[in-house]
């Protein structure tokens, strides 16, 4: 009983930082989504090779998996305004919108000084600006 504390804390100590290595090492990619690997220590964005398709992926605790929605979504937009004899007009507009798996890791690669990255919706429908 005298070596419990001396042996149990110990291996308190490692199982928490299993536990924490596990979490930070394991990605689940839902239906309908791709991940692009961002490799911290190793240059960034893995673009030489195509997207991680959905599933559970195990990746280096350091590394990370930016997930995207690759399924075909909607925007729906509607503006109100006045015509030249004072009538209020509506518009209702829709646009279909895809993200290609195949080219989903070209939104973090820079083109042209550019990146668009994970916000590629609000730049490419922003209807406001």
């Amino acid at each position: 009983m005298k070596n419990l504390p001396n042996i149990g804390l110990p291996i308190i100590l490692l199982s928490i930082l299993l536990i924490i290595f596990i979490s930070r090492s394991s990605v689940n990619i839902g239906a309908g989504e791709a991940g692009v690997l961002f490799k911290t220590l190793g240059g960034g964005v893995q673009t030489d090779k195509p997207p991680k398709g959905e599933g559970f992926k195990v990746i280096f605790p350091w590394d990370r998996i930016i997930i995207y929605n690759v399924k075909q979504q909607e925007v729906l937009e509607s503006m109100q305004v006045l015509s030249s004899n004072g009538l209020e007009i509506r518009a209702n507009g829709s646009s279909f919108y895809g993200f290609p798996f195949a080219v989903s890791y070209e939104f973090h690669v820079p083109n042209e000084g550019e990146k668009v990255g994970r916000h590629y919706v609000k730049l490419l429908f922003d209807f406001q600006n």
